[in-house]
């Protein structure tokens, strides 16, 4: 599943949050990783798509499949919302 976080998050704020999920046993990876892993090159930086561009490097691919269980998407949801408050906390 894809999620874009708010304007008030940078590439920076992403990458650390995805460590943070990482850390805790959640795959999941930026849109630009998963744009590389296409069979459609994609041009990020000066391409003819800022807006997207702009939205995706702030965008972060969490685990989704069918055989995911409640409690496993609920785990999912209370990390990436831990992460989301250390790294507003680390900033201010």
């Amino acid at each position: 599943m894809l999620v874009r976080l708010s304007d008030r998050f940078s590439d920076q704020d992403r990458d650390e949050i995805i460590a943070g999920m990482r850390r805790h046993d959640i795959d999941s990876q930026s849109a630009l990783e998963l744009a590389s892993m296409t069979n459609y090159p994609a041009e990020v930086g000066g391409g003819p798509w800022p807006v997207a561009e702009r939205a995706m490097m702030r965008s972060i691919c969490l685990p989704f499949h069918n055989d995911l269980v409640d409690s496993e998407i609920d785990l999912i949801c209370q990390t990436l919302e831990l992460m989301l408050t250390r790294s507003t906390f680390s900033r201010d």
